[in-house]
């Protein structure tokens, strides 16, 4: 069984089966090859969004065990993305970040005298040609790791189609997840990945998609058998830093809510996402939000959008750690402690 693989983004994934290239990547809720598993471990997501430009900065990334050789996935953006390469160190320091305060209580006890190989993928020669007049590939790009192409479609069952043509496993599922995006003329962006054969995991680079959209998301919509399968292999968490000018809540469409709870809410520092976003979409006083979803199955029949909130800061509790220290003995009663044991034990040697 491979270990933990570091992961990006996809709401959707679709074997593929191709050969690998050594380059670096790392991938995030995957489906398999049919006969393989994957395991997903846990999923992180930082969002910026740029109030002012109506633009959003996605990024993800997720830990998952997986012994297939190789996977793809597709992420919907209501625009064409633009896909550029980060370092997700950042989801370390938000993590520190976030993290609760820590209190010492002292206590006395008792009394003492003082990755990894990386792989790509490359694109089969007459990929684009083969596409149906129904599915546009509007950009192509290798980027971290991945062979990305972004996709227009007029017809889910010729985007599957697509899929399968270009060395994409078919899902059943496939369709039916890809129309409500379709009706919204939304774009997909397919990603593939793959590892050598022998190797113990799946790596890649990090990729930040940045969008133009009316309300700030996260793809959080999920096909049925992906759901289902993933709850059947037991808890995952996800948690989503959101970062704008103030604070925002998420809300399913529909009536289904959401069932991230937030962790955390308040101001952090510029310099966190010096490198990570462009610095125009960095706000003067950046606002974290952190959510943290460990729902099990999650309901994922629709996607997550944000809206501004009157709510107030959140700071974690502190988190007691007691410390058991050592009792001294104080150095004015040692002397005539040891004279009465001195003395205790002469008056037996002389008695004996």
């Amino acid at each position: 069984m491979t270990r933990l693989a570091r992961a990006l983004f996809a709401p959707l994934l679709a074997t593929l089966g191709v050969v690998a290239v050594p380059r670096p990547s790392r991938a995030c809720a995957p489906a398999p090859p049919v006969g393989f598993d994957v395991s997903i471990l846990g999923e992180e997501a930082l969002i910026v969004w740029d109030a002012a430009r109506r633009i959003e900065h996605f990024i993800r990334r997720a830990d998952f065990s997986t012994e297939a050789e190789g996977f793809g996935f597709i992420v919907p953006t209501p625009t064409v993305p633009e896909l550029v390469e980060v370092d997700d160190a950042i989801f370390d320091q938000l993590g520190y970040r976030i993290r609760p305060p820590v209190e010492y209580r002292y206590e006395r006890a008792g009394i003492s005298p003082t990755c990894l190989l990386f792989a790509t993928l490359a694109m089969r020669a007459g990929d684009a040609a083969s596409a149906p007049s129904a599915v546009t590939v509007l950009h192509h790009q290798v980027v971290a790791g991945y062979d990305a192409v972004v996709l227009e479609a007029s017809d889910p069952a010729a985007l599957s189609k697509w899929l399968a043509d270009n060395g994409y496993a078919e899902r059943d599922s496939l369709r039916s997840w890809a129309a409500p995006y379709v009706d919204k003329n939304w774009k997909f962006t397919a990603f593939k990945l793959a590892k050598p054969k022998g190797q113990g995991g799946l790596a890649t680079s990090t990729v930040r998609m940045s969008f133009s959209t009316d309300a700030p998301l996260y793809p959080y919509r999920e096909p049925t058998e992906q759901r289902e399968g993933n709850a059947a292999k037991g808890d995952r968490s996800l948690r989503v830093f959101f970062v704008s000018d103030e604070r925002y809540a998420g809300s399913m469409e529909g009536d289904t809510r959401w069932p991230a709870e937030a962790v955390f809410a308040g101001g952090v520092g510029v310099e966190l996402f010096d490198g990570v976003v462009p610095e125009e979409a960095i706000p003067n006083a950046p606002y974290l939000t952190a959510f943290l979803d460990e729902s099990s199955p999650r309901p994922g029949t629709a996607d997550v959008f944000f809206a501004a909130s009157s709510d107030g800061d959140i700071t974690p509790e502190a988190v007691v750690q007691v410390i058991k220290q050592p009792m001294p003995l104080p150095v004015e009663l040692l002397v005539p402690i040891v004279g009465v044991i001195w003395y205790v034990r002469r008056r037996r040697r002389r008695a004996a």
